[in-house]
Order: structure tokens, then C-alpha cells, then sequence
């Protein structure tokens, strides 16, 4: 039986591959490369991030709330999503295109030109590793990210004795997606039927789809747009400078990933079959807070030794970045609880006004704030984005399932101890790294007395052997 603790477990593996593809290997690059090389390298995988989220149209999303809801026949509800994609395919890779030929020349626009072929790709891959983790087979959605991050590797390696150039490099990217997406299919073989066309489920996927494409858009472009301003207004080094935390960054919201695609189909199963889930959601509220300000603290206590283990000295001038992104990771981490709240009680047209609202802030900030702050201003307002975000989805979260309370004397607790940490390494650490090993393990031991004295580890030891979908 596929449990919670089971799906956690392969998820975690699939977590690590997505951090190993998607953020060391891009780590690597940035030692491997110049600066301004992997600053136009940034652009374009950036660039890719946006057109797979439109292309994808939160089909990947919407799948995790419908399938274990059981609306419609499998294999027919999946088949239907594949070929809607075709129409969203012809469309917004025109409109990138044309993004392209009209602010890009030269090599930003050859780059950009094959980063749409790979989006492409990516949105069928996005998709299928959905279709696995909802049917409860995590361990062949990990098995197809390894195919891929073997494919890669040897890339990279080839970069290294420079074998191949930057454009190269992308162009065997797409053929490495390629494999990858053939592995996924393999495995999803069994979703292949004649007769596959339904014109109920394709009315069900114009009809709720919209909603789950918007947040997925708006979501993405909120979180990556800030790089597409950053170049079009400053630099190829300025874009590097400001994903290289953005790399590291990634990583560590891998791991609220990890949580949200496991929660997402293990909630709504219970959602589905009138279980409240009030207070089980007020739990995993608290361990995402615990979660999140874990990793706050490790990248606020450790980021010099990390930064200049993973880049080269350029890299320096990026260490202002630090504490705004890191304030992102614990907001980011936290407010996936409440997505998913709204996701599974039929309230995605709330969450998409949020995301809105936050891609409209982020737009407008960036915009104003770039020219005169830089790459710091930007960081900062993605701070204020993600307030706005989170508190959003508190406040509708609050409509529909009101007995989750984010002000409780648990949850207060851990995020003024992760601040008074937070302080006291500002003021009495002096880049001392001993001194914040000592500082990390005496959180770890007082939240870990917290958990128990509040009876969290029973709690959470009862999640993870709970059944993966009801």
C-alpha cells in the first residue's frame, strides 16, 4: 500500500533529481561558464519556465484534485488534457515568439528560439509525472527524472572539456527531454485507449480549466518575471548575480514541492469524502512553519560558505540577496498549505485572484524599483509578493475552512524563535561558521522539545502512516 510516508519518501527522490537538474547542474554551469554566458543561459531556461507554465495550463494541477474525485473515466480524462494541449501549444508559443523577434536580437534570441522547443517537451513531461503521482506511483515519476539527470550529466561534463558551446548545450537539452519524456510515457502506457474522445470531459476542461491555466500562469510569472525585467533593464551579469541565490533558492522550495504535490491528492481524497480535515490542516500548517523557517535559518547562517563553495569570487556582490530571498523560502513554504485548501473545495477562482494580484505587484515593483535599487530592490519586492500571496490565501482559506488558525500559541512560538535566531546571528556571530553549527542544532533541539511538548511528532508520525489517497 502506498502511504504517505511511502509517496513522501519517492517524492523526496524526484525532489532531489529536480534539484540536482534544475539547480546544481546550472550551479555547475555558472563555474564552468562566464558570467555573462550563463547570464543569457538564465535568460533562456527563465524564459522556458514561463512558456512550459502556460503550455501546461495547470492541467498538472487540476489533475491532482479531479482524479481521486473521480469525475470522469481515467484514461479518457487524461487523453482529453494531451490533446487540448495542442491548441494551447500553437498558441502561446506564438505569442513567445513574438516577444522574441520584438525585444531580443542575436544570441538572446537563437537561445530563446530553441529554450520554446524544450518548453514544449516539458509540458508533456510536466503533465505525465502528474499522471503518476495521482495513480500513487511515485517511484516511476522519480525513475523518469533520472533518465533525464543522466542525460544531463554527461552534458555538462562535455561543457566541461569544452566539447560543446553554450547553443549546443541546449540543443542536446532538448534531445536529454526528449528520452525523458519517452521513459514517462513508458511508464504511463497503461492510459492508451481507442475511442478516447469525450466531449463531457472536454466541456469540464473549458469550462474549470481556465482557472487552474491563470493560477499556474500568473503563479509562475509572479516568481520568474523578475529575471525577464532584470534583463530587458540591466544586464547579462546582473541576471547571473541574481539566479545564482535564485539557484539556491530553488533548491530549498523543492522541499515545500515535496509537500505540496503528496498533500494535494492526499486532501482532496479526504475533502472528497466529507472527512474534515480543519484541524489535520491546522497540523501541517505548524510543520510547514517548522519547515520553513529551518530552511530560513540554514541559508541566513551559512550562506557565505555556501555561496563561495558553489560559485566563484564574481559571485560575492550576490550576498545582499540572502536575507530577502531567504524571508521568501519560509513564506513560500508556509503558504502552500492554503493553496491547496482553496485547490481541493472547488475555490480555485480565489486562489487565481490572488496569484493575480501578486503578478500585478510584482510587475509594477520590479518596474519601478529595478532602475534605481537593482537586483536587491528586486529581491525585495519579491518579499512584498509574497505577503500579499500568503495572506491572500489565508483570507479565503478562512471562508471555507475557518477553524484553521494560523495565530496559535504553537505556531507563534517557532516564528519568533526563528526571529530572535535570526537576530542574534546578525549581531553576536561575526561570520563565526562554528558558532552558527552551534546556534542551527540548539534550534533544532528546541524545536524538536516544542513538537513533542505540543504533541506535534505524534501527529506527524500519524500523517505519514496514513494511506497516500483515500
Amino acid at each position: 500500500m502506498a502511504t504517505v510516508s511511502k509517496n513522501i519518501f519517492w517524492q523526496s527522490i524526484a525532489a532531489f533529481l529536480q534539484i540536482y537538474t534544475g539547480g546544481i547542474i546550472f550551479i555547475l554551469l555558472a563555474k564552468i561558464m562566464t558570467i555573462e554566458e550563463f547570464g543569457v543561459l538564465s535568460f533562456g531556461f527563465s524564459f522556458s519556465t514561463l512558456l512550459t507554465t502556460c503550455l501546461d495550463f495547470g492541467q498538472s494541477l487540476m489533475i491532482m484534485k479531479d482524479y481521486p474525485q473521480k469525475l470522469f473515466p481515467n484514461s479518457e480524462y487524461i487523453l482529453n488534457s494531451l490533446g487540448q494541449k495542442i491548441v494551447l501549444i500553437v498558441f502561446f508559443c506564438g505569442l513567445f515568439l513574438l516577444y522574441l523577434y520584438v525585444f531580443y536580437t542575436g544570441e538572446w534570441k537563437v537561445i530563446g528560439q530553441l529554450f520554446v522547443l524544450f518548453a514544449v517537451v516539458s509540458a508533456y513531461v510536466l503533465y505525465l509525472q502528474a499522471v503518476l503521482r495521482v495513480k500513487n506511483k511515485f517511484k516511476d515519476a522519480s525513475f523518469s527524472i533520472i533518465a533525464y539527470a543522466i542525460v544531463i550529466s554527461l552534458l555538462v561534463f562535455l561543457v566541461y572539456k569544452g566539447q560543446l558551446t553554450t547553443v549546443e548545450f541546449i540543443k542536446y537539452m532538448i534531445v536529454a527531454k526528449l528520452f525523458q519524456l519517452i521513459v514517462t510515457l513508458l511508464y504511463c502506457k497503461d492510459i492508451f485507449i481507442k475511442n478516447w474522445f469525450n466531449i463531457s470531459i472536454q466541456k469540464h476542461l473549458i469550462k474549470y480549466s481556465w482557472s487552474y491555466g491563470a493560477h499556474f500562469i500568473f503563479g509562475t510569472f509572479y516568481f520568474t518575471v523578475d529575471t525577464q525585467i532584470i534583463a530587458l533593464l540591466l544586464n547579462a551579469e546582473d541576471v547571473a548575480l541574481y539566479q545564482s541565490i535564485f539557484r539556491i533558492i530553488y533548491i530549498f522550495l523543492i522541499v515545500s514541492d515535496v509537500a505540496s504535490n503528496v498533500l494535494l491528492p492526499y486532501l482532496s481524497s479526504k475533502y472528497a469524502n466529507d472527512q474534515s480535515i480543519d484541524e489535520l490542516s491546522g497540523n501541517i500548517l505548524y510543520l510547514l512553519l517548522v519547515l520553513g523557517s529551518s530552511l530560513f535559518l540554514f541559508f541566513t547562517f551559512f550562506y557565505r560558505e555556501i555561496i563561495n563553495i558553489l560559485y566563484t569570487a564574481e559571485y560575492i556582490e550576490a550576498y545582499p540577496l540572502v536575507l530577502p530571498l531567504s524571508i521568501v523560502i519560509l513564506l513560500r513554504t508556509s503558504a502552500s498549505i492554503y493553496g491547496t485548501l482553496l485547490t481541493i473545495s472547488n475555490n480555485q477562482v480565489n486562489r487565481v485572484k490572488v496569484v493575480f494580484l501578486s503578478m500585478v505587484a510584482s510587475i509594477a515593483f520590479n518596474l519601478i524599483i529595478i532602475p534605481y535599487y537593482g537586483i536587491v530592490g528586486s529581491a525585495w519586492t519579491s518579499v512584498i509578493v509574497h505577503l500579499l500571496l500568503f495572506f491572500g490565501y489565508q483570507w479565503y482559506s478562512k471562508i471555507e475552512f475557518s477553524k484553521i488558525n494560523i495565530i496559535t500559541v504553537s505556531n507563534v512560538t517557532v516564528l519568533f524563535i526563528a526571529f530572535v535566531f535570526a537576530v542574534l546571528d546578525k549581531l553576536i556571530n561575526f561570520h563565526n561558521f562554528y558558532l552558527s553549527i552551534f546556534m542551527f542544532i540548539l534550534w533544532g533541539i528546541l524545536i524538536a522539545f516544542l513538537m513533542k511538548h505540543h504533541q506535534k511528532l505524534t501527529i506527524l508520525n500519524k500523517i505519514l502512516k496514513d494511506k497516500g489517497i483515500v
